[in-house]
């Protein structure tokens, strides 16, 4: 007959707890003598890999907790936030004194010295067992103020021009706003648009200085470039179409915030592609489209940059409609026809062909579509190649369309109702708590 161990009855609680140390960790080969022995009430699952520990939350059993050791390669920001949406508990093991480990999103960090009953007290404190159903508590990682740069998305159906029009954008409201030229495409081209001189540090860089912690203000800001003459700074792009495999989708996310926390604006050059795992069924694709499906999610204005001709307005009605089915008002869209006609007359069939073209695609959403922006062609070859101001003649038209556009998501913002927030497993407190954060309105 099994005695009662330092955790109580068997009939009280049992933890389906994962596992994952370098090879021959002794506190590893201890918590599984003690799983052996009964001299604690977990089933202990073995893990030789994050990717293993990853497939184990995702396939089952449910699990409780995990208990890591720290310096592995993958334990990092993205599976810690990955083990507490699943409603894991993640206990590290180390001494945890480089990387803040519960900032991070850590339940816990034990030394790897633990004995059963400190096993026992973190499960216990932070772990649902499974048999008593018991309401999971995860700590989360530290509030901060909600960052408040504005997003503006550049995109096209590839070959228009939004390059160089997220240039313009970017050098045209650096006058007033503290502004970052992001370069998200996965083929990316600022850096030669810029004469960089070096592809690194860039977004990649960045994203890995999120995996384990926070960088300063100071240090995200010299992963980015002063721009002499047109006061923005820039963040390079990856360095190969293929390197998006090494931005983890959680760091990159943090990174992002931060870069909305430092500058009032991200000006976001993506590509048209923002299919998600519902639309293609593939979690590879959404994660392909991270950057440009993160863009658009947080963006204030979104700029289509499209040409002129039978073909232009189709490849542009078409990127239109993709933008705003992943979830963008059509009133937040600035439709660009670049290298337009100067003949007012041909501006005007372009216009006619475009609203009936977006009526067709969109039905009713089409008609909050504005009218077309048309540039005229310029020849801004040398102001690329010597590195000096863009012209005015495409600066200013699209700096004062997006500031309007700004302007009216601003009152728009202010004039709509305080909407519902979203409250996650163990974060919800007295009803009184709750009526004073609705600003004592009662519920």
């Amino acid at each position: 007959m099994l005695e009662p161990s330092v955790s109580g009855s068997w009939q009280q609680e049992s933890f389906v707890v994962a596992g994952l140390a370098a090879p021959r960790a002794g506190w590893f080969r201890n918590v599984s003598q003690w799983c052996t022995a009964g001299s604690v009430p977990v089933r202990f699952l073995k893990c030789l890999s994050a990717e293993e520990i990853v497939s184990r939350l995702k396939a089952g059993p449910p699990l409780a907790g995990m208990l890591v050791e720290e310096a592995l390669p993958g334990v990092d920001r993205d599976l810690l936030s990955q083990a507490r949406e699943a409603g894991c508990a993640v206990v590290v093991v180390g001494r945890g004194k480089r990387v803040d480990w519960l900032g991070l999103g850590a339940s816990c960090v034990l030394a790897p010295d633990f004995d059963a009953e400190a096993l026992m007290s973190a499960l216990r404190s932070y772990c649902k067992a499974p048999t008593r159903g018991t309401p999971v508590v995860i700590q989360t990682e530290q509030e901060r103020t909600a960052p408040s740069g504005r997003v503006v998305v550049v995109c096209s159906p590839g070959g228009c021009g939004a390059s160089t029009a997220a240039i313009a954008i970017a050098q045209g409201l650096a006058t007033s706003r503290r502004t970052v030229l992001a370069d998200f495409a996965r083929r990316a081209e600022q850096a030669m648009l810029h004469d960089a001189g070096t592809v690194t540090p860039g977004i990649q860089e960045l994203a890995a200085s999120f995996r384990l912690g926070r960088p300063t203000t100071e240090a995200v800001r010299d992963m980015t470039f002063e721009v002499p003459g047109r006061n923005y700074r820039l963040l390079l792009g990856l360095r190969t179409p293929y390197a998006w495999t090494a931005l983890p989708p959680k760091a990159f996310l943090a990174a992002f915030e931060e870069l909305r926390a430092i500058f009032d604006l991200v000006v976001a050059d993506v590509d048209a592609d923002f299919e998600s795992e519902a639309q293609c069924g593939s979690i590879d694709v959404e994660e392909r489209n991270l950057m440009a499906r993160s863009s658009l999610q947080r963006a204030s204005v979104v700029v289509v940059v499209g040409r002129g001709g039978v073909k232009g307005m189709h490849s542009l009605v078409r990127t239109v409609s993709e933008v705003i089915a992943a979830g963008s008002d059509p009133r937040s869209v600035l439709s660009v026809c670049n290298d337009a006609p100067r003949n007012p007359l041909h501006r005007s069939e372009l216009n006619r062909a475009f609203a009936k073209l977006a009526q067709t695609a969109l039905g009713d959403r089409g008609s909050n579509l504005g009218s077309l922006l048309f540039l005229p062609h310029r020849d801004f070859e040398a102001a690329l190649r010597d590195g000096s101001g863009m012209p005015t003649s495409l600066v200013g038209p699209l700096s004062a369309a997006v500031s309007s556009l700004l302007s009216q998501a601003a009152e728009d913002a202010g004039a709509m109702p305080t909407l519902p927030r979203r409250v996650t497993p163990g974060r919800l407190g007295h009803w009184a708590d709750l009526e004073d954060s609705l600003g004592g309105a009662g519920i």
